[in-house]
């Protein structure tokens, strides 16, 4: 584990402790998060060459838009919607030069996917791809049975990589396709090391350690990525899981299809379940008696104590200046939709996703503030909110396709990764208190 690694696993844990003891913690990151909407500045990654100042064309190793994004070590993952999976050294100095082109991420590696299955050497018309994955599954998909271990030959996805996820200490990385198949590498340099085969379309991956928790079609699974084996399963949805979040080694909170966000406890193996009133799209866990998914009615909070949400809150009902361009709420039902949501843990600071705007919240008691307004172009499929070298940032993966489902198309979209500097410092150890000083202008 990497200094920046093992930094950021104290100071998580730190957090845990104070939260435990009942100090309120999200007052100390809030002093941090009042400068953001002031001095926070959009960067465009010069891995994709611009056409015009408010469009993008990618370059590298992706050829369709971007699915997930995932962090782990410094690293940062992408999968597209080609199949494709690649790896980034992230260089925060490169934002603050004054260059033309700047260069704020490295490739490591990139493999791409394998050509799409033809049915009667017949390819799937859009139709077809569009009612199923049936078209795009692995050809190991149909043996009957569970999970199945296969060799590292098996390695490229025939269909869009659906979910990523990272280990903190950047020894495994793990991609889940529309092809039922996850495959795991290694982290520093992408080499395939073994994949797993299910029964059904992977919709979220979460990572605690070394234990892997595949949520696939109505059940959720934990693998051990060190014995390369399958520990127990997990049924709980009557439909397909589509999100999922970490707070506790022990707890994962999902949500599905099925309009309800369940919570399980991994080590007694039980569920707890909430009802919603929409199909949810995904679901971060800010605080440990809150939780917030989200879906087209916009942000649906959730309490531990009532079975049913207390409050929703569109992000386009309380729009920020943009200051880049102005922006104008789709009146589409379908591009209404929070498509993707994260949350520092234990802190109440979450962002969330949708058509052409990031925004940036903070709880306070039961109701989300909005702090800041990102504009960008597109579908938000993937959001990361993380500490890079000691700032926070927040990664969007962009496509002008959403994951979930292709009922739309935005042709003004750009394929591709949006990085926002939050120009705030995350507080350094001192010698008195490590979350009572600060280094920088940050406050």
């Amino acid at each position: 584990m990497s200094a920046g690694a093992l930094r950021r696993e104290q100071a998580q844990s730190l957090l845990a402790d104070l939260a435990a003891s009942g100090q309120n913690v999200s007052e100390t990151l809030l002093a941090q998060v009042r400068a953001m909407s002031v001095g926070s500045s959009r960067k465009i990654l010069t891995n994709y060459t611009p056409q015009d100042p408010r469009r993008v064309c990618l370059r590298g190793p992706h050829g369709m838009g971007m699915n997930c994004i995932a962090v782990g070590d410094g690293r940062v993952y992408l999968g597209s919607a080609d199949g494709t999976v690649s790896g980034w050294e992230f260089t925060p100095l490169a934002l603050e030069k004054e260059t033309d082109k700047p260069r704020p991420l490295t490739l490591i590696f990139g493999a791409k996917g394998r050509r799409k299955l033809r049915i009667g050497n017949k390819r799937p018309t859009f139709l077809q791809e569009a009612a199923g994955i049936k078209h795009v599954r692995h050809p190991f998909a149909d043996i009957s049975g569970g999970s199945r271990l296969r060799g590292p030959d098996q390695d490229g996805h025939y269909g869009p990589v659906m979910a990523l996820a990272a280990t903190e200490d950047g020894a495994y990385v793990i991609s889940a396709g529309a092809d039922c198949l996850v495959n795991v590498r290694e982290g520093h340099g992408g080499t395939s090391l073994f994949s797993f085969i299910m029964d059904s379309e992977v919709g979220a991956l979460a990572v605690q350690g070394h234990q892997l928790f595949v949520a696939t079609g109505i059940s959720l699974k934990v693998f051990s990525l060190d014995d390369r084996c399958e520990m127990y399963t997990l049924h709980g949805p009557e439909s397909s899981i589509t999100g999922s979040a970490l707070l506790l080694p022990d707890t994962i909170v999902t949500c599905g299809l099925d309009r309800s966000v369940r919570i399980f406890d991994t080590v007694r193996q039980t569920q707890t379940g909430y009802a919603s009133t929409t199909t949810l799209d995904a679901v971060c866990w800010p605080v440990d008696d809150l939780f917030v998914s989200g879906g087209v009615p916009g942000l649906i909070v959730h309490s531990r104590e009532k079975k049913h949400p207390i409050l929703t809150i569109h992000p386009y009902d309380c729009l920020k200046p943009v200051v880049d361009i102005p922006f104008e709420p789709s009146r589409d039902a379908c591009r209404k939709a929070v498509t993707a949501l994260c949350a520092i843990p234990h802190t109440g600071v979450f962002v969330s996703g949708a058509h052409n705007l990031i925004s940036l919240w903070v709880l306070k008691d039961t109701v989300p503030v909005k702090q800041a307004d990102y504009f960008v172009r597109g579908f938000v499929n993937g959001l990361i909110l993380t500490v890079l070298a000691d700032r926070l940032y927040i990664l969007a993966a962009t496509s002008k396709y959403p994951l979930r489902g292709r009922w739309d198309n935005d042709p003004h979209g750009y394929n591709g990764l949006i990085i926002v500097d939050l120009a705030c410092p995350v507080p350094t150890e001192q010698r008195a208190s490590r979350f009572t000083r600060f280094s920088g202008s940050g406050l």
